[in-house]
């Protein structure tokens, strides 16, 4: 995905992208905090678990940055490592520091993918919108925001960088792309 984070300052961490049911924590998100790092988040066992580069790798204000997260992680908490996840910041693997916190409260548990929603107001993936529906919101721009359901290699990451540029992100694992949303490049940009 590509990013664009405003120069509105903030003191609060904003969630850029995630799955969000309205009551509980996200069990996915990826956000930037209020010093502009980028962090990723999910849910194992009742503890969020998060990744966030350290304060080397600052996303500018005003300027897009292509941004990618791979997440090789198991479905338990004890599995997680600092490594689990892996931040590409404009087509290059981020070499510094990522640090890895957990933490208890009101999460789901179990694996993810049996999650329990009933009774939850569900907003689904949810684009630049906080917790409460107005907390913790993204303000900024997102391009080509894509989600797929295998590992992306290194080369395949550099490949949807493209320089900076445009790249029809479907050539890549096509059959494991979940969804992409290009933002605007037509009326029908959900592909």
């Amino acid at each position: 995905m590509w990013l664009n984070p405003s120069s509105t300052a903030t003191t609060t961490s904003r969630k850029v992208f995630g799955l969000s049911p309205i009551s509980l924590r996200s069990p996915v998100h990826i956000s930037i905090d209020s010093s502009n790092k980028l962090s990723f988040g999910t849910v194992y066992s009742g503890e969020m678990i998060t990744w966030t580069v350290d304060d080397a790798s600052k996303l500018p204000e005003d300027e897009w940055t292509h941004v990618v997260v791979v997440f090789n992680g198991s479905a338990s908490n004890s599995a997680q490592s600092d490594s689990s996840a892996i931040f590409y910041i404009n087509g290059s693997a981020y070499s510094g520091t990522v640090n890895r916190t957990s933490s208890s409260g009101a999460f789901p548990t179990g694996n993810p993918d049996a999650y329990d929603y009933t009774g939850q107001t569900f907003y689904g993936w949810v684009l630049g919108l906080g917790q409460d529906g107005s907390l913790s919101s993204f303000t900024g721009k997102v391009d080509d925001l894509a989600i797929w359901k295998t590992l992306l290699s290194s080369s395949e990451v550099t490949t949807s960088y493209n320089s900076g540029g445009p790249y029809d992100l479907k050539t890549i694992q096509a059959s494991h792309v979940v969804a992409w949303w290009r933002m605007g490049d037509s009326p029908f940009d959900t592909e």
